[in-house]
């Protein structure tokens, strides 16, 4: 299904005891009480670096990679009542290179890239989940006015799951996520990883308050 649709919902993806031990360290972290993220999140919360270090992760995420498992940005979203956000329409494309910002990264490097969402708790279309457009991995890199006019024409789908689910999708699906009806708290640990780019590079960083990041 990623290959033909951009997107899949996999369950059962993190196991329970790394589900407690990541959101005990999420619980602990002051920024998160008032910023929508926290970044960096594998060098900030150790039970998530103990996670993507482990042949529980680096397996799974191997399937959907060519070469080895490199993680180039890690955040943890918690989307609550009081930090209740929506994030427009866009593909991710930008990324540091030498410490120079590219806003668009080759096509040919972006096929090499994904991101998993892992869902630390229930995440559905009431308390604002990930949605896709489904198919815009095969279409290319759009303008924003481009995005607009394919998402005002073509069905979108809400990306929901139970706690320990992921959504893995290529990360130039053009992908988004409205404010939730019913915001209770979703936390959601956000990867992207890549293999085999021609050098070293990491996306742009931020505090993640007040942005529009995923």
């Amino acid at each position: 299904m990623l290959s033909e649709h951009g997107y899949q919902i996999i369950d059962n993806f993190i196991c329970q005891e790394s589900i407690e031990a990541i959101n005990r360290d999420i619980e602990l972290h002051e920024k998160i009480k008032d910023r929508y993220g926290i970044g960096h999140a594998e060098k900030t919360l150790l039970a998530v670096n103990n996670y993507v270090s482990s042949p529980e992760f680096i397996e799974k995420a191997q399937k959907f990679l060519d070469g080895d498992v490199e993680i180039k940005r890690a955040i943890v979203f918690n989307k609550t009542e009081d930090n209740n956000w929506a994030i427009g329409w866009h593909q991710d494309r930008a990324m540091t290179i030498d410490n120079q910002d590219v806003k668009q990264l080759p096509a040919e490097w972006i096929n090499k890239m994904i991101t998993i969402c892992i869902h630390l708790d229930d995440t559905d279309e009431k308390n604002g989940c990930m949605k896709v457009m489904p198919n815009t991995h095969k279409i290319g890199l759009l303008s924003p006015s481009e995005i607009n006019e394919y998402t005002a024409e073509n069905p979108q789908v809400y990306c929901e799951g139970p706690a320990g689910s992921a959504l893995v999708m290529r990360s130039h699906v053009i992908h988004g996520s409205d404010i939730g009806s019913q915001p209770s708290q979703r936390r959601v640990l956000h990867l992207e990883l890549c293999s085999q780019f021609p050098c070293e590079m990491q996306w742009p960083y931020s505090e993640y308050k007040g942005t529009t990041s995923t």
